[in-house]
């Protein structure tokens, strides 16, 4: 997930997407970012993004069809009315995730953190996480450059410290990126 804006716990983060109607009362499809799915409805409230448009929207009920998650939203009624926002993200505020285990951080708190190697020298700030299929990929902006480097604890990403606001990767990883 990419944050919206990187400013701490008050920050929103995108948590998932918002999919064509569903039925005629007005209920919309639903693509979760969260692990398991059914977690995008414990976080809340809920502001939609579309272009330039904002709105906090309230949950007033939520199931599965077919295997997918459907989402009715206190702002519409009626296919013609959630249609409008086919395609919005879900924006969550971070406060409103759970506590990370120890030794255990979201991806999300990763974004914009400062990235040096082992002997302390600078590579640039985490711009991203993505999913990739082997693992999830850091993607790293040092001024015009990007590196990509697999997220692998120990063997590549060597330390995170979210309160010192640094990752600490193996140099040779960035050298190949």
């Amino acid at each position: 997930m990419s944050p919206v804006a990187n400013d701490g716990l008050a920050r929103l983060v995108p948590a998932g997407t918002i999919g064509s109607p569903h039925g005629i009362e007005g209920a919309l499809r639903l693509w979760s970012e969260t692990s398991p799915p059914e977690a995008i409805f414990d976080y809340g409230p809920w502001t939609l993004a579309k272009g330039e448009l904002r709105r906090t929207v309230r949950v007033v009920g939520h199931g599965r069809s077919g295997g997918r998650l459907i989402v009715r939203l206190d702002l519409a009624a009626t296919p013609e009315e959630a249609r409008l926002w086919t395609g919005a993200t879900v924006l969550v505020p971070r406060a409103s995730f759970p506590p990370a285990p120890p030794g255990q951080y979201y991806f999300v708190d990763l974004l914009g953190l400062t990235v040096c190697d082992e002997d302390g020298g600078l590579w640039g700030t985490v711009e991203e996480v993505t999913e990739a299929p082997a693992q999830p990929l850091l993607r790293i902006r040092d001024g015009n450059r990007h590196h990509l480097v697999p997220f692998v604890r120990e063997a590549i990403v060597l330390e995170v410290d979210l309160a010192a606001g640094i990752v600490r990767v193996r140099r040779s990883a960035l050298e190949a990126s």
